[in-house]
């Protein structure tokens, strides 16, 4: 690409320059202050895009005017600078490119292909003479493109820095991982206790609907011993009423037992789904074996874990006994009734019932 015009509005010192160019080397010549300087100011300012800001800006234009540099070349490819309003963009072929800050948009870069290393003014050092032998091995590497060697070197740094720092971390939480899983030591003996438990609910699944029952018989007793010692009748019920309230008593507190047995089971299954949203975590190489035996002890709690549902399970069903123990009660209770009426005669005392208390007897 050769230079061939290159037009300057409202730049710095100069209102007006207009410059035109030919093949091979171009020296541009003239008197102090005739905008010699301007020129390769300008020319700087569209290739770099440097400086920012409006001190580029002639001290006798408007504020509204426009800065504006046009560089052609031999193939009458344009490319327009402007900078006005405060802001600044660039025109390629009349397509517009915004310039943010000092960077210079891509298609303005391959279109003038300029480097650091092709800009030389006459206050500038003599270019790579000056240098030290690092900072010309510099220049030269990026020049040819070796500095991308430089580069990688530097990504790659910064990759094994960010891996070590990410290693630190999954080591840091497999070790918290560890503690955790230790403090779930006690859960081997739990399955023990839980069978305990189990044959404790079942042993007392039926009292609940027993106790319902011999709370409404002791409703009904009591209103007969009402009626009872009205007809100065001596029944002495004591020691039985005293019996079904030592049952009712041990019935509530296995009904807490197994309260806190399910209460206990919901936990374990929170600490079942988190065991299995950890394992995921376990998968660094230098803990290899570490973890294998982590996720066995994890197995065996899960097949624990899977020892408890099935002892749920089991608990349901004993509920659905309980329903089908109630029926046979109600049922029992019916022919209680049916028999009381027809033989009107009490089972206890062998006193002859009227009609009113077989009602309130058999509910």
């Amino acid at each position: 690409m050769y230079l061939k015009e290159l037009e300057i509005r409202g730049f710095q010192i100069h209102k007006y320059i207009s410059c035109t160019f030919t093949k091979g080397l171009n020296v541009i010549v003239g008197s102090t202050d005739k905008g010699k300087s301007s020129i390769l100011r300008a020319l700087l300012w569209v290739i770099k895009n440097r400086p920012t800001g409006d001190s580029i800006r002639n001290w006798y234009i408007k504020e509204e005017e426009p800065v504006m540099v046009t560089v052609c070349d031999d193939n009458n490819n344009k490319v327009v600078k402007v900078r006005q309003n405060k802001k600044s963009w660039y025109k390629l072929n009349n397509e517009k490119f915004e310039a943010l800050k000092t960077e210079v948009p891509t298609e303005v870069e391959d279109f003038f292909n300029v480097s650091d290393f092709n800009i030389q003014t006459q206050h500038d050092p003599y270019c790579l003479i000056n240098d030290s032998p690092g900072a010309r091995a510099e220049k030269l590497n990026k020049l040819v493109g070796l500095n991308i060697i430089d580069v990688v070197f530097k990504n790659l740094n910064s990759r094994i820095s960010n891996v070590k720092i990410l290693i630190t971390e999954k080591e840091r939480k497999i070790d918290e991982h560890q503690k955790e899983i230790e403090s779930f030591d006690y859960l081997v003996d739990v399955e023990s206790l839980l069978t305990e438990l189990a044959k404790e609910v079942s042993s007392f699944s039926g009292k609940e609907t027993e106790c319902e029952t011999v709370k409404e018989l002791l409703l009904a007793l009591s209103e007969i011993e009402t009626e009872c010692s009205s007809l100065n009748l001596t029944i002495n019920w004591d020691k039985y009423v005293c019996d079904l309230l030592s049952e009712i008593t041990n019935f509530q507190r296995k009904e807490k037992n197994l309260i806190t047995l399910k209460n206990l089971i919901g936990v374990i299954n929170d600490y079942d789904k988190n065991i299995e949203s950890e394992i995921d975590w376990l998968t660094v190489e230098e803990k290899k074996d570490e973890l294998l035996q982590l996720i066995k002890k994890y197995e065996t709690e899960e097949s624990i874990v899977s020892n408890i549902k099935i002892l749920v399970k089991t608990i349901l069903m004993s509920e659905k006994d309980e329903m089908k123990e109630k029926e046979g009660l109600i049922f029992k209770q019916t022919e209680f009734r049916s028999l009381l009426k027809k033989n009107k005669v009490c089972p206890f005392c062998t006193q002859i019932l009227s009609d009113k208390i077989i009602e309130k007897v058999s509910g």
